[in-house]
């Protein structure tokens, strides 16, 4: 039981609550993002949560304080439980002679530590009753993830006491070099790890150290492939000091790319319909440039042989073949910006291409509609089944024909040389009427009763750009 006694005033006279309750009720489920009150149930300077998640993953649990002077947790302040009433470890790792227990250091405010799916954990707090907090709360933190920059490389130096585990997004495939620096003098050793999380949520450990003022500089190359998630970070740092984390991309040799160089080559849109110059670095909002590998590329049979990256994709994005688009999708009022398109060697990731585009946003504010056909595509599927049937017939491309489909039947929309992308998966598709028929984002038209409506196309980098299909779905044979 607890007893809980409150003065509603600070003057000799006045009332008093009292409050005696048990101290066996449900425990208080701690949700993530949300700030909980920890005095409101607090016992004996002893207080205990319920925490549990259906993914697994990492998360920060930090106490929040507020009192008439400078706040300092003890040790333990907060320790996480198992069902079983064992202290849980920060993050496991196996034949490692090393406390990792998940109770937080003194004068930490979090800890850090790796919540499995579905299970049970319970987040004790331990506080010194002594001190008069006029608040305190508890909150469960996501991990947030962030980018290497656009050359692929990272500096970030950091003294937070206790934990701190960055997510790590690797936008391109690599050879990288990390350089991990303690300066100070602690003794006690800090566990620094690399993780790498896969599309499972399995945590996969790549690398592992152990850091102190004797051993306190660390040297690793890895490679590192596009879409990789890193979790990289330490545990148990005191605060005496730094910690400097810096990743760079090894690049042993570059080589000249270049776009659209003459019209005797398949060119982007840019040039075939905007008009643009061959060999010209600059692109409009919602264009094409084609690239090719410059001579002293180390393999020029294909394209195909590269792996083709953008540094910023809300300017332009580029396709595993090497065709740029212009998104221009960012967020701020500029009229131009620059990005890199890079092309990696497979047979060799040192080894890369690199060219400088400046993307502009297009001024112009006239509609155009574009023009398109059904069926006439050059990949599989080259139609739907209204022509695979014999109900129909392929719809060349042209200038707002009307398209006939049967019920139940398919068609598949074809973009002309009038439009910015033929990627069709580059508009949004949308149907004036389901009831009558349905698109997809693919292009596919599905007749669903018989009527008549309009299947609207809107290019997604550039709403200029717009189809306009007039489609009758009829019945019989």
């Amino acid at each position: 039981y607890y007893l809980r006694i409150t003065a509603e005033d600070g003057n000799y006279d006045g009332s008093v609550e009292v409050i005696v309750d048990n101290d066996i009720a449900e425990k208080e489920e701690l949700l993530v993002d949300t700030e909980t009150d920890v005095l409101e149930h607090l016992h004996n300077g002893h207080n205990e949560f319920f925490f549990m998640r259906n993914k697994t993953d990492f998360y920060e649990f930090w106490l929040i304080a507020e009192d008439s002077g400078e706040v300092i947790f003890p040790e333990s302040a907060i320790t996480i439980f198992d069902s079983n009433g064992n202290i849980v470890e920060k993050f496991t790792i196996d034949n490692l002679d090393y406390s990792n227990s998940a109770d937080s250091i003194y004068s930490a405010t979090s800890i850090t530590v790796l919540i499995e799916e579905y299970m049970n954990y319970y987040i004790h707090i331990d506080i010194d009753p002594n001190i008069e907090y006029s608040s305190l709360k508890i909150v469960a933190l996501s991990l947030g993830a962030r980018n290497l920059d656009s050359e692929d490389n990272l500096v970030e130096t950091d003294n937070k006491i206790g934990d701190k585990i960055d997510i790590i997004n690797v936008e391109r495939t690599g050879h990288y070099d990390l350089d991990i620096t303690y300066n100070g003098n602690q003794e006690e050793e800090i566990l620094y790890v690399i993780l790498k999380k896969d599309s499972n949520n399995n945590f996969t450990l790549i690398d592992k150290f152990l850091l102190n003022s004797e051993n306190n500089a660390i040297n690793e190359n890895y490679i590192f492939n596009g879409g990789e998630v890193l979790y990289i970070g330490y545990f148990n740092y005191l605060g005496n000091g730094n910690i400097k984390l810096e990743i760079n991309r090894i690049i042993k040799q570059k080589f000249d790319l270049i776009v659209d160089p003459n019209m005797n080559v398949v060119v982007g849109t840019e040039v075939s319909v905007n008009e643009g110059s061959c060999n010209e670095t600059t692109i409009t909002q919602g264009y094409t440039r084609v690239c090719y590998l410059g001579m002293y590329a180390p393999n020029l049979d294909s394209r195909m042989l590269y792996e083709w990256s953008s540094s910023d994709e809300t300017i332009a994005k580029v396709s595993s073949y090497g065709t740029i688009t212009a998104t221009a999708t960012w967020a701020d009022n500029a009229t131009c910006k620059k990005v890199k398109i890079k092309a990696t060697y497979q047979s060799n990731i040192t080894i890369v291409g690199e060219i400088e585009i400046e993307v502009y946003k297009d001024t112009r504010t006239d509609e155009k509609y574009l023009q398109y056909g059904m069926d006439v595509r050059e990949t599989s599927p080259i139609t739907g089944n209204e022509v695979t049937t014999g109900k129909g017939y392929p719809i060349p491309v042209s200038t707002s024909p009307t398209v006939v489909i049967h019920k139940s039947n398919t068609r598949l929309i074809c973009l002309g040389n009038d439009s910015p992308s033929k990627i069709i998966q580059d508009f949004t598709w949308t149907s004036l009427d389901p009831s009558v028929a349905v698109v997809s984002q693919y292009g596919t038209i599905t007749g669903y009763h018989s009527g008549e409506t309009k299947i609207l196309g809107v290019y997604k980098y550039n709403p200029r750009f717009k189809v306009e299909i007039i489609l009758v779905v009829v019945t019989g044979l």
